[in-house]
């Protein structure tokens, strides 16, 4: 953007004058030659002061490499000021000899720089044209097809319409196309970001072609059902609307001719007569405009966001033209004196002829006050001050002193006006009378605001550039243009390093513009090195993904560059996800398993699971071992128990690997969980089996003999189980041993627990602590009596005092088996178990053990606290 320094002034000793600190304000663009306040012409011209809207013709671009010919093309612009694509004329084609002329589109920006051209292979194929609210370029052809490029005519996506036999006309919306067949039927389709969806059938009943006139679409952004609409016009006057498949005819007498609906709300215009009529989707209380006499339009276009903002063109092929804008009862009539067509901006209509394009839009009640001098509006005021200022006039002070209780709003007015000029100087020039006012404010303005203010000036600037080429306003990227769809259009133009520039001034991400700018790069290049020079870019932003690039490069068959681009990404889940895409399981399985991540490597086992299917999955188990990931897919299989496949896998994995120790003792984890008895025992048999086998081929084991003795014993017990519950109908099944002997035990039948204490060699010491215990639960005494009596206690017989204190015993069986126990220490610690505070007193004298004296003691003052 070209900058300019603001030339310093002062004022004379009897005035105040501050010194202009224009550093920032110079960089929106080029100073004015002069120290004037260019006039403005405001339309209409002959207009009541305050009343009605007001409008401002301003020149955008001259076209050097313009070579169209406006009568006899079809020329159709992107909002927001964006590109414009132009087709020649089917007839006028033929006139020419169609045999000779190679029909195309070509694609210029608002500058009117050709960017691109489609050539076409038919004469007579193009249907119609339109942009959708991404800027790409929708092409309906004839036999039924559609196109979708982006302004560098660069293929987005196309799709053969098979299911329609004809086309006869269309219609766009913000994103997608109304087709209307050969044999009257209504069809949707859907674009959006490349993206085609197949024709939607609207309104399947053939139409009265000889009752249709015309016909419009509602977006369905303003539409009742949030659905495309349509309305046709009747000959016989009156509308038909159809929503959602059916058809709603509205009676009216007004035969009209020729209808268009707004793109920027729920307004409709329509011509009739002498008479153009305009209101909302209601279709109730049109308000009716008499034309100009003689005037016959051959466009028409509604604008802004209110119903009586109408525009009609007119005018005579090759003669000049008259553009008439209609708003709130005011009638502007402009004249051409070349034909000319005309585009709907929210903020306005674009005017686009052989040598220019012009823009024609309101102003807003700020820029009315600095710019109208009919108004005296503080804002004017102002800029006439610093303007005086400039010239060294002495009246400067004066009208300062004359809106000194105003100055705040007109320093914002200023401020605010500069967003409607076009003109680099202009903007400057406003920016610095506010400056300049601002000097004069004690408190109240936010300085930031003039800084601000020239952030979005210099991008407008920047874009409106005639290499760039888009002439965007400050209404229409404050309102219907974000600054993520600017950054799109500028990367679509291939301006990245323009779109980075903006989206670093605005804290906005750049990632998107980044990852366009890299496509660009890596389909301009054939080597894979260009990863190292999208690495250097991608550091600059933080968190940015590789992933989308990777992508980009498979698809375009660049495996090598998406694999090297993919070990760029610091996510292990979409890396890994893509490697598995490549076929690339031995990097995915080695980075997932790396990275610690069990989701990405079971990921990984499923995939590698999926793609082999079949036994022996040698790929799969090989790439196992090379990375030493066993522990992994251990605990994969077992997570995936639930899932009969991966049973038999892990299996499947330790049999090929020659790993039958490891393959045994998943079946024996397997077969315990198994409820049923009797398989439960055939499994425990075979493992048995496979245990004996191995130590019949590979010698002694101890693990292996543990194991195997462990799992006979278990089967064992759940014959004997099986066989208990058969015999008395008691259900021991499942029990453990030491619960299989309590309850056995607890039943009186020493018999059976003798036996099969024998049969599973429980020792001496094991089996009377489960007796003992068995018997003090069940407060069986006299039991426990005759079995102490039976032979000396392998276990001594404070287990004895302990079951019975528990379990509420007679005090003479405790005393019975407390005056067996020999060892002192271990009669003090009954004793303390007891209470008996006395005799454990006694006992700790005896030992002369301070500390057990005192753990006496201290039981005492718990028994008998003190009053």
């Amino acid at each position: 953007m070209a900058s300019s320094s603001s030339s310093s002034s002062s004022s004379s000793s009897s005035q105040p004058g501050p010194s202009m600190r224009a550093g920032l304000v110079a960089e929106i663009g080029g100073d004015r030659s002069g120290s004037t306040w260019r006039p403005v012409e405001l339309l209409p011209k002959n207009r009541a002061p305050g009343k009605g809207p007001v409008f401002r013709r301003a020149r955008t671009f001259n076209f050097d490499d313009w070579n169209v010919d406006v009568d006899r093309s079809y020329i159709v612009a992107s909002s927001n000021g964006g590109a414009i694509a132009v087709s020649r004329k089917i007839d006028d084609v033929v006139k020419l000899d169609a045999s000779n002329y190679k029909l195309c589109i070509d694609i210029y920006s608002a500058a009117g720089v050709r960017i691109s051209s489609l050539p076409l292979d038919q004469v007579n194929s193009v249907v119609g044209m339109g942009w959708t609210e991404d800027e790409e370029l929708v092409a309906v052809f004839s036999p039924p097809s559609i196109l979708v490029v982006t302004v560098f005519g660069e293929h987005v996506s196309d799709r053969k319409l098979e299911e329609i036999e004809g086309v006869r006309d269309c219609r766009f919306w913000s994103h997608g196309v109304v087709l209307m067949t050969l044999d009257f039927k209504l069809y949707d389709i859907q674009v959006d970001r490349g993206f085609v969806s197949p024709p939607a059938l609207l309104y399947g009943s053939v139409l009265d072609r000889e009752k249709l006139n015309n016909w419009a679409i509602i977006d369905p952004k303003y539409s009742s059902t949030r659905g495309v609409e349509v309305i046709l016009l009747q000959n016989l006057g009156g509308f038909i609307t159809i929503a959602a498949k059916k058809a709603s005819p509205v009676i009216g007498g007004t035969k009209f001719s020729y209808m268009v609906t707004s793109p920027f709300g729920p307004y409709l215009a329509c011509l009739a007569g002498p008479n153009a009529y305009f209101g909302d989707l209601s279709f109730q209380n049109l308000t009716a405009v008499p034309l100009p006499a003689q005037m016959r339009p051959r466009q028409i276009v509604c604008f802004g966001t209110r119903p009586s903002y109408v525009a009609y063109c007119s005018g005579s092929k090759d003669g000049p033209s008259t553009v008439v804008i209609l708003a709130e009862g005011q009638e502007i009539v402009i004249e051409y004196k070349e034909p000319v067509v005309i585009a709907s901006e929210i903020d306005g209509v674009r005017v686009i002829s052989r040598n220019y394009s012009e823009f024609i839009y309101q102003l807003s009640e700020p820029a009315l006050n600095a710019c109208d001098p009919s108004r005296l509006a503080p804002a004017h005021i102002l800029v006439k001050a610093y303007e005086s200022f400039l010239l060294k006039k002495p009246q400067v002070w004066s009208k300062i002193s004359s809106i000194r209780g105003d100055l705040l709003k007109a320093v914002n007015d200023c401020i605010e006006a500069t967003g409607f000029e076009f003109d680099p100087a202009d903007q400057q020039f406003l920016l610095k009378a506010a400056s300049f006012g601002r000097n004069y404010i004690d408190f109240g303005f936010d300085a930031n605001k003039i800084v601000e203010k020239c952030k979005w000036l210099r991008i407008l600037n920047s874009v409106r550039e005639k290499r760039v080429g888009m002439g965007i306003t400050f209404t229409q990227l404050e309102s219907s243009l974000t600054i993520q769809n600017l950054l799109m259009r500028l990367c679509s133009r291939r301006e990245h390093l323009l779109a980075f520039n903006v989206s670093q001034l605005c804290n906005v991400p750049a990632n998107e513009v980044l990852e366009h700018w890299a496509r660009a790069k890596i389909l301009a290049s054939g080597s894979d090195d260009v990863a190292d020079v999208i690495r250097s870019k991608f550091s600059l932003v933080p968190r940015m993904s590789y992933i989308n690039i990777a992508k980009f490069a498979q698809q375009i068959q660049r495996t090598s560059l998406a694999t090297k681009l993919s070990g760029m990404e610091k996510r292990i889940g979409p890396q890994v996800d893509l490697l598995l895409q490549l076929d690339q399981f031995d990097a995915a399985l080695e980075r997932a398993a790396r990275s610690g991540d069990l989701d990405a490597v079971f990921k990984v086992f499923k995939t590698l699971h999926q793609r082999e299917r079949e036994p022996p999955f040698q790929k799969m188990f090989s790439l196992i071992e090379k990375n030493s990931v066993e522990g992994f897919f251990l605990r994969f299989c077992r997570d995936q128990a639930v899932n009969p496949v991966f049973e038999s896998l892990l299996r499947t994995y330790y049999t090929t690997r020659g790993k039958m120790i490891q393959a045994t003792n998943e079946e024996t984890i397997k077969t315990l969980a198994i409820k049923d008895v009797d398989r439960r025992v055939e499994g425990l048999q075979r493992c048995v089996a496979g245990y004996g086998a191995i130590l019949a081929e590979k010698g002694p084991n101890p693990r292996v003999e543990f194991t195997k003795r462990a799992m006979e014993n278990q089967t064992n017990l759940l014959l004997i189980q099986r066989t208990y519950r058969n015999e008395t109908g008691v259900d021991l099944v499942g029990q453990n041993l030491h619960n299989t002997l309590a309850a056995l035990i607890q039943r009186e039948e020493m018999d059976r627990a003798e036996q099969l204490r024998r049969k599973l060699h429980v020792p001496d010491t094991r089996y009377w602590c489960i007796v003992v215990q068995a018997l003090g639960k069940a407060k069986k005494f006299a039991l426990l009596k005759t079995f102490s009596d039976r032979a000396s206690s392998p276990i001594g017989y404070s287990l004895f005092v302990e079951v019975c204190a528990e379990n509420d015993a007679p005090p003479d069986e405790v005393r019975r088996y407390f005056s067996k126990v020999k060892d002192e220490s271990e009669r003090f610690e009954c004793a303390m178990k007891l209470r008996d505070v006395d005799t454990a007193d006694a006992i700790a004298k005896k030992l002369k053990d301070r500390e057990k004296m005192a753990m006496a003691q201290k039981l005492r003052a718990k028994l008998n606290p003190p009053r």
